[in-house]
């Protein structure tokens, strides 16, 4: 996996990051493999309001690539974020 982090102007941000993984199961036994690629990818628009808030518009997908279809699946989530730290 990997991130990239891009200044677009004073106080904002863009981070991309992606990925891919490999689940193994040796000791699954109900009929086609379980084993599965999963691939992701996501970002988020980050803007600093002051050194403690920000808020970041994010997204990220997920794909779960196996032979057998119990298991084949993908997942996409978006939304806007709003951080405070102290």
């Amino acid at each position: 996996s990997g991130q990239a982090i891009f200044p677009i102007c004073t106080g904002t941000e863009a981070t991309l990051r992606g990925g891919w993984g490999y689940r193994y199961y040796p000791d699954f036994s109900s009929g086609v493999s379980r084993n599965t690629n999963v691939f992701s990818a996501g970002g988020e628009v980050r803007h600093y309001f002051t050194d403690n808030l920000s808020s970041a518009l994010v997204f990220s997908w997920d794909r779960f690539d196996t032979r057998n279809p119990l298991y084949n699946a993908s997942r996409l989530v978006a939304g806007l974020v709003v951080t405070y730290q102290r």
